[in-house]
């Protein structure tokens, strides 16, 4: 019988970390977003990982996508939006169909970072520029 996930899976060609209810799929460092739904949400790391979740246009909160993957132990701090002083993790949403993203609206506004916040902002989104060359990384918010 042709499993489906198996073939989306290997047109996609990513590194296929899980899914989120048995539905939604979860990507890391996807070289490829073209077979995605637009507006996707996504995640980055302190080491420039980007987790995406390719959502199938549900428009999952990254609250409850990093929750997930911190219970499947791809990151390991605190809850979502504890760590506004020291940065840790970003949220990115695609923009429509392109292969650009920005801040998620789930970020605190940018302007009422501090200077050092800003240059740790700039530390991450170079580093998951970095992994990710694919990709566009914007600094300033969605919407």
């Amino acid at each position: 019988m042709i499993n489906l996930i198996e073939i989306y899976n290997s047109i996609i060609t990513e590194e296929h970390l899980y899914q989120i209810d048995n539905e939604f799929d979860i990507y890391r460092n996807p070289k490829s977003i073209s077979k995605m739904f637009p507006n996707s949400r996504a995640i980055s790391d302190h080491k420039g990982d980007l987790y995406l979740l390719d959502d199938g246009g549900i428009s999952r909160v990254h609250g409850e996508i990093a929750n997930s993957l911190k219970r499947h132990g791809y990151i390991n701090y605190s809850k979502w939006g504890e760590e506004v002083e020291n940065i840790k993790k970003l949220p990115w949403q695609r923009i429509k169909k392109t292969n650009n993203f920005k801040l998620s609206t789930s970020f605190p506004e940018i302007q009422t970072l501090s200077d050092n916040d800003h240059k740790t902002l700039d530390k991450l989104i170079s580093l998951v520029q970095k992994k990710n060359p694919s990709f566009k990384f914007i600094k300033e918010t969605i919407y």
